[in-house]
């Protein structure tokens, strides 16, 4: 269930970590190197004042950088921090940022019980199934 915003989970980081928006910049500038991402100052401010949502590259670098889950950045009532970094791998990272249709279906499996996700699992097996008939 979503309860916030990009903003608002910005604005509460800034106020429990005293970050200001050039540190949060600094934190990502390693991630959006590694990752081609580009970040800047006016797509930071324009999220933390709620103008805009961030793409999905853009809330993975953040994600990362900032050391908590996407959904939960994007204000979805899921746990805050994410897996550490270093059980991440590289691989996993790139196809999500390549695709953003494995980013939503990720954020949204964290949000189904057990039974919705296995039964959301058998249906990509018949459309896997289906496509290779057709």
């Amino acid at each position: 269930m979503k309860n916030s915003n990009t903003s608002e989970r910005l604005k509460e980081l800034m106020g429990k970590y005293n970050y200001r928006q050039v540190d949060i910049l600094e934190k990502c500038k390693p991630f959006c190197e590694k990752y081609n991402v580009k970040l800047g100052r006016n797509d930071l401010s324009q999220y933390v004042n709620g103008k805009v949502e961030p793409r999905q590259d853009k809330l993975t670098i953040l994600g990362l950088a900032l050391n908590v889950s996407e959904a939960w950045l994007m204000g979805y009532d899921v746990p805050m921090h994410r897996v550490k970094e270093e059980d991440i791998s590289d691989t996993m990272v790139d196809l999500v940022l390549e695709d953003p249709y494995l980013t939503e279906i990720s954020k949204n499996m964290k949000i189904l019980n057990e039974r919705s996700k296995k039964r959301l699992l058998r249906y990509i097996d018949l459309l896997i199934e289906e496509q290779e008939n057709d």
